[in-house]
């Protein structure tokens, strides 16, 4: 039949030559198009479709055989030109009053542009083909596939070091495709890219917008932080430190997090209060404290031990200040308790094993115990003894004055043996 078909379409191409007026002229040049269209002749049926409307510009057919064209073009994977052909045919459509053709014309130019644009990424790479993505996505902003179109474009852009106009495709699907499922992704591709580019500044701004615009997105919290810290790289420490508020509002369950900002925080009014007598627990020191109660596993050893040695500090201040009076016995039981609470005290800061603290709180722990044997010796002496009776009185003090002595001495004899000689001591304890 293809044969017969040739016959016939050049026996009417002969017609027309030798009978350039005849009235049946337009009838044998649509029937010459249909012929060649339904035979799959792509490029014959695209021409004579064309010479058609060229001939017979107000033959009411015109506007369905520009349809064809594109059809016939497209079929043989000539998008480009298919997209325009679909253009011309709409304009004839329109121009004719052809209403339900016109509607089925809208959707297959920017579909053919899509592929034409598909068809040069395989050919040539993603780069040549973005900008080919982005105008369609400009000329068809309401395309079902115009955010897929700048997500490769984007891409595109990325993957040859393009950042700008990358970010610029990019922020077009979060302004214009706000609702689409491409949102969240361009907004990770734009922090990113700024991220990876080192400009530190937009980096910190896309991720924190990124974080708002998708509160519930699993990487939100992650890229709230990230943007703190950028901020903190940036030189603008106020701004970071507004963010990780933020942070502690919304997310208090990412108790990680939560712990790893408030340790910073807990670190510099630490810094604060060394210069005083005692431990001044800021909020942010009292909220690190109260969250590692519950979460000892995230707490910082080091916070914990300065703490609890500060803490045993006061107590000790409060234990040397308990003076041995008459009558001696409720004042010695006095000062034994306070002796008991200072012990337990030094003794739960070396339990986290930091250096620094646990050489100072066995330092500690053996003065304390010696204080109180100095204690009992300058303890106030009982009125009206004769010198005999007071000789006697101080020789049971003497004895048990060496008591705490020896107990002392222990312990600062096993400080010593945990700690041998070249052991590190920056503090002096040893």
């Amino acid at each position: 039949h293809d044969t017969l078909a040739v016959k016939v379409l050049a026996f009417g191409d002969n017609f027309l030559t030798t009978q350039p007026g005849a009235a049946e002229s337009a009838d044998l040049r649509w029937r010459q198009a249909q012929l060649a269209y339904r035979h799959g002749f792509d490029a014959q049926a695209a021409s004579r479709f064309e010479a058609m409307a060229a001939h017979h510009p107000d033959d009411s057919r015109i506007p369905v055989g520009l349809r064809l064209r594109g059809d016939a073009l497209h079929r043989s994977s000539e998008f480009a030109l298919a997209a325009t052909a679909y253009e011309e045919a709409l304009l004839a459509a329109t121009a004719a009053g052809q209403d339900s053709l016109a509607t089925s014309l809208r959707p297959l130019i920017p579909t053919s542009r899509y592929q034409h644009a598909e068809a040069v990424a395989r050919a040539e790479g993603e780069l040549e083909a973005a900008p080919l993505f982005v105008d369609l996505a400009r000329r068809h902003p309401d395309f079902a596939q115009a955010d897929q179109a700048l997500y490769r474009a984007g891409l595109g852009y990325l993957e040859a070091g393009n950042v700008d106009p990358a970010i610029d495709a990019f922020t077009v699907i979060l302004n214009a495709h706000a609702e689409g499922d491409l949102s969240r992704d361009a907004a990770v591709q734009i922090a990113r890219a700024y991220d990876d580019a080192g400009r530190t500044d937009e980096a910190a701004l896309a991720y924190s917008t990124f974080s708002r615009r998708f509160p519930t997105d699993p990487d939100a919290p992650s890229a709230l932080l990230r943007s703190a810290d950028l901020s903190m790289e940036a030189g603008n420490p106020d701004r970071a430190a507004s963010l990780r508020d933020e942070f502690l509002v919304r997310y208090p369950d990412d108790t990680e997090a939560v712990m790893e900002i408030l340790e910073d925080r807990a670190r510099r009014e630490l810094e604060a209060a060394r210069a005083g007598t005692s431990l001044a627990r800021g909020p942010e020191l009292r909220a690190y404290l109260e969250l590692a109660k519950t979460h000892p596993e995230l707490a910082a050893p080091e916070i914990l031990a300065e703490v609890e040695f500060r803490e045993a500090e006061d107590l000790r201040g409060d234990y040397v200040a308990i003076r041995l009076t008459q009558p001696l016995e409720a004042s010695i039981e006095a000062k034994k308790h306070k002796l008991e609470q200072v012990l337990a005290a030094y003794g739960d800061c070396t339990a986290h094993g930091v250096r620094t603290f646990t050489q100072a709180s066995a330092f500690r722990i053996g003065e304390v115990l010696i204080e109180f044997g100095d204690a009992l010796m300058d303890s106030e002496r009982p009125s009206g003894l004769t010198d005999d009776e007071l000789f006697s009185y101080d020789e049971v003090l003497d004895e048990q004055s060496w008591a705490f002595y020896d107990r002392g001495e222990q312990a600062w004899n096993e400080l010593l043996r945990q700690n041998p000689t070249g052991s590190e001591d920056p503090e002096g304890w040893l």
